[in-house]
């Protein structure tokens, strides 16, 4: 048996007395219960937990349901004309800076067996850090060895741009973002919603080696649903402007800073 349908076995049977489903915390936290064994032993990581969890209603869409608002629980498909249906007008409208911690997440935990994790250590930085012409990432991350780890490998520098507009140039003023974040990280990642797929873009992307994930804005902002479209290519910065770039982050956001190197 696969880890994925271990956890689909679990989660189904966690699911089978909750008429109502549950939401995805408690959801978690249940697989993470009846899981424990698996997880202390090394044999299942929690977030491959998490990354299946999150997207039963994708992997195994004949058994489990969830609808596309806000806090919706996941339940089991025979138990969904049960819950009503809310409306498009009770469904918020999403913000950007809703989903950075879920974006981060992603970064620390990965997609999947397939897509691991992309850094050791994140923080949310967001918006204009200073003053002057040049935004900065939403995320940054690092990727970067423990000191109990036993070998050394280079330290990487891995940022997210995520984006939500209505008006279609603006995700290409995201795409020129994270070209310019080339300068001073080793990896980049533009995050648009699924419904924005476009060919060039993609290209464009692909071209100049930036990552490319597709997610679904209409879920809960607290854990997102992701989908890795383009790895990104590991491309060397110049260090004038990592330096910069790590000592503005020491200097304007000292608490991001110690998120990034812990002592």
């Amino acid at each position: 048996m696969t880890t994925q349908e271990k956890v689909i076995n679990v989660a189904e049977k966690i699911l089978a007395n909750k008429p109502k489903g549950l939401p995805f915390r408690k959801l978690y936290d249940a697989l993470a219960k009846e899981l424990k064994q698996e997880i202390e032993s090394g044999e299942i990581p929690q977030s491959t937990i998490w990354g299946y969890a999150s997207r039963l209603h994708f992997i195994a869409p004949g058994k489990f349901s969830k609808e596309n608002w806000f806090g919706a629980p996941f339940m089991l498909k025979g138990f969904r004309k049960s819950v009503a249906s809310k409306s498009e007008k009770q469904r918020p409208k999403r913000a950007e800076a809703d989903f950075y911690d879920s974006i981060k997440k992603y970064l620390l935990f990965g997609e999947s067996d397939e897509h691991p994790p992309e850094c050791t250590h994140a923080a949310v930085l967001g918006g204009r850090m200073g003053v002057g012409l040049w935004k900065t990432p939403d995320v940054v991350g690092v990727m970067r060895p423990s000191q109990y780890s036993g070998f050394n490998f280079e330290h990487e520098i891995i940022v997210a741009e995520i984006k939500i507009q209505d008006k279609p140039d603006a995700y290409i003023t995201g795409f020129g973002q994270v070209c310019a974040y080339r300068l001073s990280s080793h990896k980049q990642f533009l995050v648009i919603p699924k419904t924005v797929q476009d060919a060039r873009l993609e290209s464009l992307c692909r071209v100049f080696g930036i990552g490319l994930i597709y997610f679904d804005d209409s879920a809960e902002p607290d854990i997102g649903i992701y989908e890795l479209r383009l790895p990104p290519q590991k491309c060397a910065p110049n260090l004038f402007y990592t330096t910069q770039f790590i000592n503005e982050i020491r200097d304007r956001k000292p608490e991001v800073f110690k998120m990034l190197y812990p002592a």
